[in-house]
């Protein structure tokens, strides 16, 4: 089977660490399949001209994609200028047979972007819906688009049953919809001893280490998690806090979240990491007593997975597919902005006798090789299914020819 993928957010010189979820279901993918990402790069009208279409191996092969548009003032129009961006590409490889299905990544731009080019083309394409979703079909802008695109795509993958939920609740025929939550790196996050991981950072054994890990942006709640820690602090005097992330494509939080970091005296109890390899995020999360995150929004939660398959236990957020996740027998789940049930949760949970090695094994059979094979299975559906009726849109033909 001869599969493209689409997305925006994805590796690349600029953004190594945009959607590595995305590259590692690909990279399994590969392994049964022919996969081609093309990944469109947004790029201010402005700029500079560079390359149009660059390359690198992967895997996938990837061919970066420069994506002329106007910061903010394009948005309605973004997935127009996306299919716009990728068409040539797609159609030359159409033309020789290589195009069985395209693989779109997020609800908004890349499916809207992928309905128009699969339609233009005759091949069917598959949608797969992450966090971004509830957000967008709360906009009027841009969610007609996103439904209708929805319900034309020959298959929809959701990684949590609540995005499988609503995409439903739109008007998508439930049995073009499969569920299929993103994997975890099993052979870099798994069970190791904690005191050896505390002394190869230069950690204290006697500390309480509560971990975050992702982007810092708003949407992921380091700042609740900092408003709650002095209780914290006062009930459990040796808690300190590790931050594990940079800020990334969701606008720049790092500098605020310093600032009341510094308004609530917490210097001394707080460490910002920066993006870290896969293999120092493991060691962290081994020698950690507890995972916390405070997010407002999750599709499949990579940072609470890879959490649970070291035998972490986690407090978050009752959020998205946080709940899928997270079992009692691992942990807790809150109400959003709730923080005093979120500073319980996290004194609680640090009081119970949870296994760690059991939490381990119970969460290590989401491998990327298992996700591969269910995508697989998704995605071969849709070819064999062919294209859907069009879609309808205002936007003239022209902004994609």
């Amino acid at each position: 089977m001869n599969i493209v993928s689409l997305s925006s957010c994805y590796p690349s010189d600029a953004t190594p660490h945009a959607g590595l979820f995305v590259q590692r279901r690909l990279s399994a993918l590969s392994k049964l399949h022919s996969v081609r990402m093309i990944n469109p790069i947004p790029t201010p009208l402005w700029t500079a001209r560079r390359d149009t279409v660059t390359r690198s191996e992967g895997p996938p092969p990837t061919w970066h994609a420069c994506m002329r548009y106007i910061p903010w003032l394009s948005r309605p129009l973004n997935p127009y200028l996306y299919a716009r961006t990728v068409r040539p590409l797609l159609a030359s490889w159409a033309k020789r047979g290589r195009v069985d299905v395209i693989d779109a990544h997020f609800s908004w731009p890349d499916a809207v972007a992928a309905a128009r080019v699969a339609h233009t083309l005759q091949v069917p394409f598959t949608v797969t819906l992450r966090g971004v979703l509830g957000r967008c079909l709360a906009s009027p802008l841009l969610a007609p688009s996103i439904v209708s695109a929805l319900r034309q795509a020959a298959g929809v993958i959701a990684v949590s049953k609540q995005l499988a939920d609503l995409a439903e609740s739109v008007g998508v025929a439930p049995e073009r919809i499969r569920v299929i939550p993103n994997g975890v790196d099993v052979e870099t996050f798994r069970f190791a001893d904690r005191n050896e991981a505390r002394q190869t950072l230069g950690r204290s054994l006697r500390e309480t280490l509560l971990v975050t890990v992702g982007h810092l942006c708003r949407r992921k709640g380091v700042h609740r998690i900092l408003r709650v820690l002095p209780d914290i602090i006062r009930a459990n005097h040796d808690t300190r806090y590790v931050i594990i992330g940079a800020e990334g494509g969701e606008g720049r939080f790092e500098a605020e979240l310093r600032r009341l970091t510094k308004r609530l005296h917490l210097e001394q109890f707080v460490t910002f990491t920066g993006n870290l390899a896969a293999a120092d995020v493991a060691r962290w999360l081994a020698a950690a007593d507890l995972f916390v995150l405070s997010s407002s929004n999750e599709g499949c939660c990579n940072a609470i997975a890879e959490a649970l398959a070291t035998g972490l236990p986690v407090v978050t957020t009752d959020v998205g597919g946080n709940r899928e996740l997270v079992t009692p027998d691992c942990g807790a789940v809150v109400p959003l902005s709730h923080d005093t049930a979120f500073h319980r949760a996290v004194l609680e949970t640090l009081s119970r006798s949870l296994s760690r090695p059991q939490i381990a094994v119970a969460n290590r059979h989401r491998a990327w090789n298992h996700v591969a094979s269910e995508t697989s299975a998704a995605l071969q559906a849709a070819a064999d299914t062919g294209p859907m009726p069009a879609c309808q849109s205002p936007v003239p033909d022209c902004l994609v020819r």
